[in-house]
């Protein structure tokens, strides 16, 4: 039987008392293999919703814990809005309802909230994060933002760090560092670019250059292996219009193009994640209620394995695999689930048996350990 999660808020009052009193709130859960977080984004107060990782993969929820911020109750089209740091010491989310971010300390019983900053302009939608340093996409003024994330989990604005991106009115998804933290890249949804931002010693975002997307809407990005980068191109939600491309990243962050395009044959890929060993890339396609599975040559080159590699339920969204690559979830927005699956030899996904909580459908974000 599933269970709405607002009302199991309302129960677990251990698991309020414990925030308020700045401790770590379990809501009575054990010690598991790892945990799965997302964010509920509710007007009336953002929240973590917790998830034990079984041995087999299986999900299996645990309670929320409020952020001290608020979300804005609807999709926000991003990807990156919840994220792990500093080898999973902390979780950061952003609270786009009130333009602010907050931190959590982890451990393997919960976690306690450690800090709520300004994120430096509005709406918040997605983070991320490289040895210490944190930048924030804020797609209401079109900026990005740097902080400092110190030992005890606070967020120190970097004076002078706030920055425009390349074009207004971008719809801008999704912030990413390149895997040697020298440069950050931003994909705008409305105008089909792709913004590159020279990183300094200083942690200072300069030099926004763009480039324009292979596809229309560019939207989430994953990095590969060997400096590759994956970007999925929504096709505005045409039908069957879906597609993803490869690009190379140059010695001045420059993307080449390997792959232009490939054609998923499904509806709205927006969100695309990376095998650990880089060898495969998911998308998940909103508009088709599915996965979609690429195999990934060693130059980047891509090839469709399956269109639809699972079938999920309604609106799937932010993805997430765990470290070794042998389980994967996804966001059913629409149906309010959390979706779980084994990784196939293949690459194909099987899903597991049993249920989760009703989620609201403004949920975004998702981190696994």
């Amino acid at each position: 039987m599933q269970l709405n999660v607002f009302d199991n808020l309302r129960s677990s009052v251990l698991v309020v008392a414990a925030i308020a009193a700045g401790g770590v709130a379990t809501a009575q859960s054990t010690v598991a293999p790892g945990a799965i977080y997302t964010m509920t984004n509710a007007t009336d107060g953002n929240a973590i919703a917790i998830f034990d990782r079984g041995l087999d993969g299986a999900a299996s929820y645990v309670g929320l814990v409020p952020t001290g911020g608020t979300g804005t109750g609807a999709g926000l089209g991003n990807q990156g809005g919840v994220i792990l740091a500093q080898s999973d010491r902390f979780l950061l989310t952003v609270n786009a309802g009130s333009d602010t971010i907050s931190v959590f300390r982890v451990d393997e019983y919960g976690l306690a909230l450690t800090s709520v900053t300004p994120s430096g302009g509005d709406l918040p939608v997605s983070l991320t994060q490289h040895d210490g340093l944190v930048y924030a996409l804020n797609a209401g003024s079109d900026s990005i933002a740097g902080f400092r994330l110190t030992f005890d989990g606070s967020l120190v604005p970097i004076p002078g760090s706030v920055t425009g991106l390349s074009a207004l009115d971008a719809a801008a998804a999704q912030i990413g560092f390149a895997p040697d933290g020298d440069f950050l890249y931003v994909t705008h949804r409305a105008n089909n670019l792709i913004d590159r931002f020279a990183v300094g010693p200083q942690g200072l975002a300069r030099r926004v250059v763009p480039m324009t997307s292979n596809g229309a809407t560019p939207f989430g990005f994953a990095f590969g292996q060997r400096d590759q980068l994956f970007v999925s191109e929504a096709a505005g939600g045409a039908d069957s219009a879906s597609t993803v491309s490869t690009y190379r990243l140059g010695e001045f962050g420059q993307l080449q193009t390997v792959t232009g395009s490939a054609p998923t044959t499904q509806t709205a890929a927006c969100w695309v994640v990376a095998s650990p060993d880089g060898r495969t890339i998911y998308t998940s396609n909103t508009g088709s209620d599915s996965i979609s599975s690429f195999r990934v040559g060693f130059e980047g080159e891509l090839r469709l394995l399956d269109p639809q590699a699972a079938n999920t339920a309604a609106g799937p969204l932010d993805m997430a695999l765990t470290l070794d690559g042998k389980f994967f979830y996804v966001i059913d927005a629409a149906a309010g689930v959390l979706g779980d699956y084994v990784v196939n030899d293949d690459a194909s996904l099987t899903g597991i048996p049993g249920g989760s909580p009703v989620l609201p459908a403004s949920v975004s974000g998702l981190a696994v350990r």
